[in-house]
């Protein structure tokens, strides 16, 4: 199993994508790499969940593209309530719409296209989790 420091030990994800098997096996591979994970399938759970004082999550992996709250606006509720928990934005993208590119302007500190490799996916998360531990 993954140790992680004293000061993230067991880190708190919070997965954001409507499309249920991905989301399921993201959940999937991040349990098993020792995450403690949380799962949101709308926008609007997505920021529910992230912004619960009992349970912040300790970074965020959003889709873009959803139905109702997309993870565009997610970025913005997030970091307009000034929730400054790390966000990693994934997208398959759109033919003449750059969303990855409008994330990042909006506060993500990641991002990623799809498809991706699910080692891509955990490096990624262990180097913001990293840096959030100032390692």
């Amino acid at each position: 199993m993954r140790q992680f420091p004293v000061s993230t030990a067991t880190p708190h994800v919070l997965i954001v994508d409507d499309d249920a098997d991905l989301l399921e096996t993201l959940v999937s591979l991040l349990e098993s790499c020792g995450y403690r994970v949380s799962a949101a399938s709308t926008g609007e759970r997505a920021v529910a969940l992230a912004t619960a004082p009992e349970a912040l999550p300790d970074i965020v992996l959003t889709d873009i593209a959803m139905p109702g709250i997309d993870g565009l606006e997610i970025i913005h509720a997030l970091r307009s309530c000034r929730r400054l928990v790390p966000i990693i934005a994934m997208s398959g993208g759109a033919p003449g719409y750059d969303a990855l590119d409008m994330a990042k302007k909006l506060g993500a500190d990641g991002i990623i296209g799809k498809p991706f490799t699910m080692a891509s996916i955990v490096e990624m998360l262990d180097r913001h989790l990293a840096r959030l531990a100032g390692i």
